[in-house]
């Protein structure tokens, strides 16, 4: 055993070692006392008691590491933050993601991005042997520095953050990569454990969405988040009970009628005690949180009993629009529940359009580009919405399953300011008409942008300049017009 250990010493931590070595030293004690008491025999009893204690401490040790990198794990990392707030011990968490690490993985292998997880453990256990590291996820590293002062903190994040500038491997591979650098503070930014864990996420995203220099420090503010983000979830779960939540519609105006024949579902919160909880608000926390899939159902709930509603009224209303995020797209059992919806209301599922962004289409255009045949197989139809704000390109839009472009209100805002810009707008929907597009022009605020939008031919317009967003009832009173006295 101690020829394996000495052979194979540069592949073992020393802890291991030492636990090892105590086999050896355990059998010679148990020998040495046989011989002093020859009537006591101790040997099967002292070999299990070894064999033991070093399956104990291999077990537990798995429990508390990484295999690959031999960090302590999530699950040491969280007991052990528990353990220093419950004892009151000031300490930071320097908490660092590796960015896009996924695309490293999918270009050069998982070997080759696994060498580079090793490099990064093994510089951070070497920087100072009082620091406790962590593998925390993936791509996420973490150190809690106890007993430091904030500047030593800082020189020691920025010391982490340059030392990523430069090469974790020494082969042909572009094995610079970036990283998001979260510092935060017990008891300084937080009170208790959960908060901290929270606010370890939230402070890594904005590190990573930060430009220049990717170090986000938590302050105050940081925690305020936390807070919010909290109330905000429990809002969105009382609202899913006690059906809180409803949609408005905003009216598109199609050119060749001059009628109101679709319109776009938004979905609206209103808490009885805290006012209006804004979009904006609400649904990036709801998909966070997985609850933006019982939102997407409860959205199609109440549009599809919309379209009911306006049959039974009599009124002409061909299809409402309803917004879904790459989150949203993920889940495939979400099909089933669409179609189980519209089935139960008897909607033709062609009076559906999911309108979807280039962003989220890009982020994973292969289980989109499933979702959508799926779904267009029963007659539901798709729009890109806001195109002109992603990375796509006319060539790849034509082969996709839309039906409609909605133009973002981005590219008609740079149309009203120069000419030039003017008749690109003019040149994209003239490629997309010739081609069989509808096309729906966003964001026609006043005259300018109506007058511009009519140089084009765009088959839709939307914006507050014709209507704004409005309850169900106001729609049909409006679908019903025939002379609408449109600007």
């Amino acid at each position: 055993m101690i020829i394996a250990i000495y052979r194979f010493r540069e592949r073992v931590d020393k802890e291991t070692i030492r636990v090892l070595l105590s086999f050896p030293v355990l059998i010679t004690i148990l020998i040495l006392s046989q011989q002093i008491y020859p009537t006591i025999i101790l040997s099967g009893t002292a070999v299990t008691t070894a064999i033991l204690i070093i399956y104990l401490y291999f077990q537990r040790r798995e429990q508390m590491t990484d295999d690959l990198t031999h960090l302590f794990n999530r699950r040491t990392f969280v007991q052990d933050i528990q353990k220093y707030i419950a004892e009151g011990v000031n300490f930071y968490v320097v908490h660092l993601n590796i960015i896009d690490f996924k695309t490293i993985n999918d270009r050069f292998g998982e070997k080759n991005g696994d060498q580079i997880l090793r490099g990064v453990a093994n510089y951070l256990k070497s920087i100072n042997v009082l620091f406790k590291v962590y593998r925390t996820g993936g791509d996420d590293f973490a150190v809690i520095c106890r007993n430091l002062n904030e500047a030593k903190v800082q020189i020691f994040a920025n010391e982490i953050y340059h030392r990523f500038e430069k090469p974790w491997t020494n082969n042909l591979l572009p094995s610079t990569v970036l990283v998001g650098i979260a510092v935060l503070n017990y008891p300084n930014h937080v009170k208790a454990w959960e908060d901290m864990i929270e606010l370890i996420e939230y402070c890594s995203q904005q590190a990573n969405q930060q430009s220049g220099s990717r170090i986000y420090y938590a302050d105050e503010t940081s925690n305020e988040v936390i807070v919010k983000k909290r109330l905000i979830t429990k809002l969105i779960k009382v609202a899913i009970e006690e059906n809180l939540f409803y949609v408005v519609y905003q009216p598109i105006y199609e050119v060749s009628s001059k009628r109101f024949k679709q319109c776009e579902a938004l979905l609206r919160l209103e808490d009885p005690q805290h006012g209006i909880v804004y979009p904006n608000d609400f649904i990036a926390i709801a998909e966070e949180t997985g609850l933006i899939f019982e939102l997407t159902k409860i959205v199609v709930e109440k549009v599809c009993r919309f379209i009911d509603e306006a049959d039974q009224a009599g009124v002409e209303l061909e299809s409402v629009a309803i917004n879904l995020s790459s989150t949203q797209l993920s889940q495939e059992s979400l099909i089933e529940d669409i179609l189980e919806i519209m089935l139960h209301h008897r909607v033709n599922p062609n009076r559906i359009v999911f309108e979807i962004t280039e962003a989220a289409f890009i982020s994973n255009s292969g289980r989109t580009l499933n979702f959508m045949k799926q779904l267009n197989h029963f007659g539901v139809k798709f729009s890109l919405d806001d195109f002109g704000t992603g990375f796509s390109n006319l060539s790849t839009m034509m082969g996709l399953p839309f039906n409609t472009i909605k133009i973002d209100k981005s590219m008609l805002g740079n149309a009203i300011k120069s000419e030039k810009n003017s008749k690109i707008l003019e040149g994209i929907c003239h490629a997309f008409s010739e081609v069989g597009f509808n096309i729906v022009v966003e964001g026609v605020e006043d005259s300018l942008g109506h007058e511009i939008t009519q140089r084009t031919t765009a088959t839709h317009i939307q914006g507050f300049y014709f209507a704004k967003p409005m309850r169900s009832p106001q729609l049909l009173n409006l679908l019903s017009l025939k002379d609408l006295n449109l600007p």
